[in-house]
């Protein structure tokens, strides 16, 4: 009996410890995705803070492609 209880709980370690690998490599998944979007907001923000061109600047950078 106490052999059969210690097999269950090797099975449920071995379990416990996949699920745990599972979750560690969602944490790290959506690290790297929140990453990213802070490094969309930054290139927003740079784009919304630089000094916008007036209409004739639109009409020469469209001369001049």
């Amino acid at each position: 009996m106490v052999h059969a209880q210690q097999t269950g709980m090797d099975k449920s370690s071995v379990l416990l410890k996949k699920e745990c690998n599972i979750l560690i490599e969602q944490i790290e998944r959506l690290e790297k995705g929140r990453q990213m979007q802070d490094m969309r907001v930054q290139n927003v923000m740079a784009l919304v803070s630089k000094p916008s061109i007036g209409a004739e600047g639109l009409l020469e950078r469209s001369q001049l492609t």
